[in-house]
């Protein structure tokens, strides 16, 4: 089907065909959304896609747009798609993909600075970068700059509005223990207001403790298999301690027994009673007493 106003070749292909150039991560909940819609609906609008050649010589596409959609034909049960259908080259698609996910209202922290980062790794100038992105030379220059000192904690936070760029920088360039000082002169000039303050504060601090990457700052979570070997360890070491103290309990019986027996005999003597007499030392603490008192087991 053609649409003769603005020359758009929309096509129903297999999805099967479809290669995404740009995949990306969707929230599941933002997805189940996708799906009831498409599944209420219908498809409001087609994906886009560009020519390509299979591995195997049949007609293939690259998906320049509409992952979500797709995805959610598939779980719908669907194996086929309407598709605006192009003639671009790979690397125009994938560059049109990464210029839609910038375009899109809410990105994902850090989808900026990694989607200029792949479009100056398609070798694109920052000039041109920032005619395509509706940014500025200077300021893609800049993010450049920071991205290229691995600054993504940074990144991010110019990113959400936690701090202006010009002091992202200023920061990067500081020495280690000056960062904070940069943000207290920030402030007091004027660059960063009193409702950016505390953002950039725990910015600057996670950086400070974890690093300029933007990475979980409690490290890997141990595997299931090493937390088991720990429990293992742990019960093995209190058996072992369950095993000494019962031991101990053995021997410390063993003792009293014998202590008991012994004053059971001296007790037996009269001449003996008659020196605790002397020593007015006539009783003994009662568990001891009952014990000696005890008949003998045979």
């Amino acid at each position: 089907m053609t649409d003769t106003h603005t020359d758009i070749v929309i096509e129903t292909i297999p999805i099967e065909r479809i290669t995404v150039l740009n995949p990306r991560a969707r929230d599941a909940a933002k997805f189940a959304e996708i799906v009831d819609s498409i599944d209420r609906l219908g498809l409001k609008q087609p994906i886009k896609v560009s020519r390509a050649r299979g591995a195997d010589g049949e007609a293939a596409y690259n998906l320049v747009y509409g992952q979500g959609r797709m995805e959610a034909f598939l779980a719908l049960g669907q194996t086929e798609i309407p598709a605006i259908v192009t003639d671009l080259s790979e690397q125009d698609s994938l560059l049109e993909s990464l210029v839609e996910n910038i375009a899109r209202r809410r990105p994902r922290p850090g989808a900026l600075f990694r989607a200029i980062g792949d479009l100056a790794g398609l070798g694109y100038p920052n000039r041109e970068i920032a005619t395509k992105i509706g940014y500025s030379a200077q300021h893609v220059a800049r993010l450049r700059r920071l991205q290229k000192a691995g600054e993504e904690r940074l990144l991010i936070a110019v990113e959400t509005g936690k701090m202006p760029l010009r002091v992202a920088i200023a920061i990067s360039e500081a020495d280690g223990g000056q960062a904070q000082e940069v943000l207290v002169e920030a402030y007091e000039k004027g660059e960063l207001s009193l409702k950016q303050m505390p953002g950039a504060r725990r910015a600057v601090e996670h950086r400070q403790r974890y690093g300029k990457a933007q990475k979980p700052p409690h490290g890997k979570r141990k595997s299931p298999a090493k937390r088991a070997d720990a429990v293992a360890r742990e019960l093995k070491e209190a058996v072992k301690n369950h095993v000494q103290i019962i031991d101990k309990a053995d021997r410390t019986a063993e003792q009293l027994g014998i202590l008991v027996k012994g004053l059971r005999l001296l007790m037996s003597e009269d001449h003996f009673r008659a020196v605790l007499r002397g020593e007015m030392l006539q009783t003994m603490p009662a568990p001891l007493a009952r014990l000696v008192e005890a008949p003998e087991e045979a």
